[in-house]
C-alpha cells in the first residue's frame, strides 16, 4: 500500500492530523457524558438524542462514527437484553476507535489507512483504480447475492458480494442511490462468474473493492475446488481472525460445507455435520426460509452465508454446477 503521507503536502498533513486530535477529543466526551449517565439515559435520550451526537461528529470531522451513531438510531430503542447489548457493542467500537485515534501514529498504515475510513476519508476511484500499489487480484469472481439496506440520510446501499473461485478470496461492491432512483448497473453480472481484476480499497482486512477490468467471455459451469470450511466452529475462527485484524467488522462471506436447514419450535437454524447449529438472521424473509429448504429438500449443502454476530443470512449454493441463489 503507498505510504499514506507520502503524497500529501506539509500543510494538509497538519491540518489533518489537527482534525484528528479535535474529533478524538469531542468523541471522547460524548462517550464520558454517555457512560456517565448510564444505558437507561441513552435509552431514555432515544433516536433524537443520537442525530443531535451524529451532528456533533460530522461537525468534528469524524463522519464514521457519526455513521455508526445514525445507523444504530434507525433501530427500535426497546432497552431490552438484545437493544442493550447492541448498544454496549456500539460503544466498545466507538471507544476503539478513540484510542486507535490516540495512538495513530504508532499503527501500521493499513490500520491508519482503516481509522482514516472510519473518521470519514473518502478514497477517490481514480486513485484506486490508476494506482498500481493498491491490491488487486485477477480471478473467476462469482457473484453470491446481492443485499440492499436502507442507510442514514435517506440513502440506499448495495452490496454486490464476490467469491473468487481460484483463490477463496472475498469482496463487495457498495453502491448509494437515493429512494426511488436507480442504482447503478452491477459491476458483474448477478448469479454468474465473471473472469475480472479487483482493486480493494485499503484495509487490514480489506472486503470493499471496485471492479478494475472485465473480460466479456463469462465463465457458465463451475469446476474449481471450492474449499469450504468444515463447519460453523471452522466458520466462528475466520469470523474471530478478521475480527482481530479490523474489530468494527459488521459482517463477512463464508462457504460452509454440508449444512442443512433446521426448523423448530424456537426458529430457522442451519445445523452442520456435527449437528451445530447456527439461527438464522431475522432480515430473512418467511420466503426465504421456505424456499431454502424446498432449494436444499432438507438434505445439507455446501451454503454461501453472510455472517453478522452470531446469525448468518443464507445467499445461495452450488447444486451439479449451477449457482442457486437465495
Amino acid at each position: 500500500m503507498p505510504d499514506p503521507k507520502a503524497t500529501i503536502p506539509q500543510k494538509r498533513l497538519q491540518e489533518r492530523e489537527t482534525a484528528e486530535q479535535d474529533g478524538a477529543a469531542e468523541l471522547a466526551l460524548f462517550l464520558q457524558d454517555t457512560m456517565r449517565g448510564g444505558l437507561l439515559a441513552f435509552s431514555e435520550k432515544g433516536p433524537e438524542g443520537l442525530e443531535h451526537a451524529a451532528r456533533r461528529m460530522v461537525d468534528a470531522k469524524m463522519k464514521g462514527a457519526a455513521v455508526l451513531l445514525k445507523k444504530f438510531a434507525l433501530q427500535p430503542f426497546t432497552n431490552d437484553e438484545t437493544w442493550q447489548e447492541a448498544a454496549l457493542t456500539l460503544l466498545a467500537r466507538l471507544w476503539l476507535l478513540l484510542e486507535g485515534l490516540r495512538n495513530i501514529a504508532t499503527q501500521p498504515p493499513l490500520v491508519q489507512a482503516d481509522l482514516r475510513t472510519l473518521m470519514g476519508r473518502t478514497w477517490l476511484k481514480k486513485e484506486l483504480l490508476d494506482n498500481p500499489e493498491y491490491e488487486t487480484i485477477t480471478d473467476d469472481w462469482l457473484s453470491v447475492g446481492i443485499l440492499q439496506n436502507k442507510e442514514p440520510d435517506a440513502l440506499l446501499a448495495r452490496h454486490q458480494w464476490l467469491f473468487g473461485l481460484r483463490t477463496g478470496r472475498t469482496a463487495f461492491i457498495l453502491e448509494y442511490a437515493k429512494p426511488k432512483m436507480p442504482f447503478p448497473d452491477f459491476a458483474l453480472l448477478p448469479n454468474a462468474v465473471t473472469p475480472a481484476t479487483l482493486v480493494f480499497y485499503p484495509s487490514n482486512f480489506p472486503q470493499r473493492a471496485l471492479v478494475k477490468t472485465v473480460n466479456p467471455a463469462l465463465s457458465t459451469a463451475v469446476s474449481y475446488p471450492l474449499n469450504p470450511l468444515p463447519g460453523w466452529d471452522a466458520a466462528q475462527k475466520t469470523y474471530a481472525g478478521a475480527l482481530a485484524r479490523f474489530p468494527w467488522l459488521e459482517e463477512m462471506l463464508l462457504c460452509v460445507r454440508a449444512v442443512q436447514p433446521i426448523h423448530t419450535a424456537s426458529g430457522w437454524y442451519l445445523a452442520d455435520q456435527q449437528q451445530k447449529m447456527t439461527e438464522l438472521h431475522q432480515e430473512v424473509s418467511p420466503a426465504q426460509r421456505w424456499q431454502l429448504l424446498a432449494l436444499t429438500g432438507g438434505h445439507p449443502v455446501d451454503l454461501f452465508v453472510l455472517k453478522k454476530k452470531d446469525k448468518v443470512t443464507p445467499l445461495g449454493m452450488f447444486q451439479e454446477g449451477t449457482y442457486w441463489p437465495v
